[in-house]
């Protein structure tokens, strides 16, 4: 959620995961390999002590709003709601405790008609293509997580290069 990526961006990670799929599979369906996590001693605890989809998630859902004169009623939200949170019933949305704060909700929504409360500073709008852009967007944030992205797409290229030898 925390803001919109460029095009071009969404597209980069997109093909690059899709690239690592096969690997990633052959890797723990075929080769055993452990995941990530049960490398890092510390990595589990501290995922279950930050859990907060799991423990927010629930209050949450019940404070998500929308604006009845942006809203179109496409139920767009509703149907992309992977556990029924929201229900368009008698004309009014009723939202219920089962948010898990996935966002698909807003992610969806084609006229931002979505309220997140407090998370709507960070919330992002709208679909990625995950198509080569024709246009070059302007990244408004160029130096957010510049160096992950630098290691996720080496990481990847040095992984796919091993695996054809």
């Amino acid at each position: 959620m925390i803001f919109r990526h460029t095009e071009k961006r969404a597209y980069d990670m997109y093909k690059t995961m899709n690239s690592l799929v096969e690997l990633d599979v052959k890797d723990y369906l075929v080769n055993s390999k452990a995941h990530r996590l049960n490398k890092h001693k510390w990595a589990r605890p501290l995922i279950w002590a930050f859990r907060i989809e799991q423990v927010y998630g629930p209050l949450y859902g019940k404070m998500l709003r929308i604006n009845k004169k942006k809203c179109i009623k496409c139920m767009k939200c509703v149907n992309s709601c992977p556990h029924q949170n929201i229900e368009f019933k008698d004309d009014k949305f009723k939202f219920h405790w089962q948010c898990t704060l996935c966002a698909r909700c807003s992610f969806n929504c084609p006229t931002n008609a979505f309220s997140t409360g407090f998370l709507q500073l960070w919330k992002v709008n709208g679909r990625y293509k995950f198509k080569e852009p024709q246009e070059v967007e302007k990244d408004k944030h160029p130096k957010y997580c510049k160096k992950s992205y630098i290691r996720y797409y080496k990481e990847a290229e040095d992984r796919l290069n091993n695996s054809e030898k």
